[in-house]
């Protein structure tokens, strides 16, 4: 089982895409896949906010002058881990809300949907609160986590299976219809 994960994404890197039977068994999977990566992200971020922590209690961090600032700073720096830890924490419990969450045929966060562009390119997309810009890749299956905020997110959001949406990103307009939603 070949699986992946990495941040950020472009409309039309992954248009070319192979048709894939979206399926309840496949979201599941996603969502799974989704979690296991923020729950590494948290552990490494939980890491960094005991290292960060350390270093702010430490007894070398003292300040011995009033232009010595490393006590301050990883101060600061751990407070922006923790910070992290907490949001992480929070996006898990959302995509585990979401994962459990009925259904209806309106597009809502929790759902895998597969849209065509103008051009009869494939695109799917896990929509969702938090995490957007995530890529995940479930054997030769691709997704792009987006958010309801996004610009995309905001355009799908409460359409339906056959509805069209425009999307003007820097100048550029293109068409897409909702083929699939899961």
């Amino acid at each position: 089982m070949k699986t992946s994960c990495n941040r950020a994404y472009d409309l039309n890197k992954e248009a070319h895409q192979i048709p894939v039977m979206l399926t309840s068994g496949l979201k599941e999977k996603l969502f799974e896949l989704l979690i296991s990566e923020l729950n590494k992200s948290l552990q490494s971020a939980i890491i960094a906010a005991k290292s960060a922590h350390a270093l702010a209690t430490h007894e070398q961090s003292k300040a011995e002058t009033q232009y010595d600032t490393v006590g301050l700073e990883a101060s600061f720096l751990a407070e922006g881990q923790s910070q992290r830890v907490t949001q992480l924490q929070q996006e898990i419990t959302g995509w585990q809300q979401l994962s459990a969450s009925p259904i209806n045929g309106d597009v809502q966060p929790g759902m895998l949907i597969e849209i065509t562009d103008d051009e009869q390119n494939l695109q799917y997309f896990l929509l969702g609160r938090t995490s957007g810009g995530l890529r995940l890749q479930y054997q030769e299956f691709k997704v792009t986590v987006i958010t309801e905020s996004s610009p995309i997110g905001q355009a799908l959001i409460d359409k339906q299976l056959g509805d069209e949406i425009t999307l003007t990103v820097n100048g550029t307009t293109r068409f897409y219809e909702i083929n699939n939603l899961v």
